[in-house]
């Protein structure tokens, strides 16, 4: 089933795809813009689909082209993802690779060593190219890194909110009068307030 929907993506209308993207959207709990095997697994499960989880693997087998584990909105229509687009427009000569060379001109704020760290540390086949997949291990491994920065700077600013609010909230509660019982509260209120 789910691939019967995956398929049918790349001849349906604006309408027909904003009511896919709908349910893509239910189905992407954390709001990453991506769904995880599991998030998939479940919205078909709650559509009452009968599906299983190695006919979910099977589909993300199929469709997960940039290999994070996920699917993105573009891989679950079918469309070329940012790792494709990026590969192509890198590989210079199209051999399927990416050298060095090709790398350095399409990310000259690096240094030489930054890109030499890069390929020791993602050219599984060592022959000094990047091929398809150990690009993207790359592109997926600087995108988590970008992730994770950004929900340590959401958290840092949640707590510094947090904080904030608090110590309004004792300013507040400083200034307002003391009591003991609700008789001595509603006493010191008739007086201010002439209740």
């Amino acid at each position: 089933m789910s691939w019967w929907l995956m398929s049918k993506t790349k001849n349906k209308d604006k309408k027909e795809l904003a009511g896919l993207k709908k349910h893509f959207n239910r189905a992407d709990k954390d709001n990453d813009g991506e769904i995880s095997k599991d998030d998939w697994f479940e919205a078909l499960k709650a559509a009452k689909f009968n599906i299983t989880m190695e006919e979910v693997d099977k589909v993300f087998e199929e469709h997960d082209k940039d290999l994070d584990g996920k699917l993105s909105w573009d891989e679950f229509c079918g469309e070329e993802t940012k790792n494709e687009k990026a590969f192509k427009l890198m590989d210079i000569d199209k051999n399927g690779k990416v050298s060095k060379e090709e790398f350095r001109q399409f990310c000259q704020a690096l240094s030489t060593k930054q890109v030499a760290a890069a390929f020791k540390k993602f050219d599984i086949s060592g022959d000094d190219e990047l091929d398809y997949e150990e690009f993207c291990q790359l592109m997926n491994n600087r995108d988590k890194r970008k992730v994770k920065k950004r929900h340590e700077e959401r958290e840092q600013k949640k707590e510094e909110e947090r904080v904030k609010k608090e110590k309004e909230e004792n300013k507040e509660s400083k200034k307002r009068p003391k009591t003991k019982d609700k008789d001595t509260e509603y006493k010191i209120k008739n007086e201010l307030y002439g209740i």
